[in-house]
């Protein structure tokens, strides 16, 4: 089963570090995803109605990689660990949704990574 979450806006949903125990579906609302690492602080992204995150901690066993701040006030449906599993196993559409959305996100992370190596490069010639 799954279930409804309604947050308000700033409310932080997960702390970068936290242990990941649910995936969380955008009904409506926006959530901020900030990665923070030596006192510096960068929004990586953020994720609106039909996008889910959670999702790469439960699948690795690792802690979250970033904190979700809800930037208005936003509708979640919230999927516990074994429930999302279960949808994994038994659910080629929502297996095939999820690798659809990680791939997007490396292809972007990657295009952001080599920003600076073309302005670099662009300097140099």
């Amino acid at each position: 089963m799954s279930k409804e979450l309604v947050i308000a806006k700033n409310h932080v949903l997960f702390k970068q570090g936290d242990k990941a125990e649910c995936v969380y579906v955008v009904r409506s609302g926006k959530i901020k995803l900030v990665k923070s690492k030596m006192g510096q602080s960068i929004v990586i992204g953020y994720f609106g109605t039909g996008e889910f995150l959670g999702e790469m901690a439960i699948i690795t066993g690792s802690l979250t990689s970033c904190t979700a701040i809800a930037s208005e006030n936003t509708v979640l449906q919230v999927y516990e660990r074994a429930r999302f599993e279960e949808m994994l196993a038994n659910n080629a559409g929502v297996a095939a949704r999820i690798i659809e959305g990680l791939a997007v996100r490396l292809e972007k992370t990657t295009e952001r990574l080599m920003e600076p190596v073309t302005l670099l490069e662009a300097e140099n010639h």
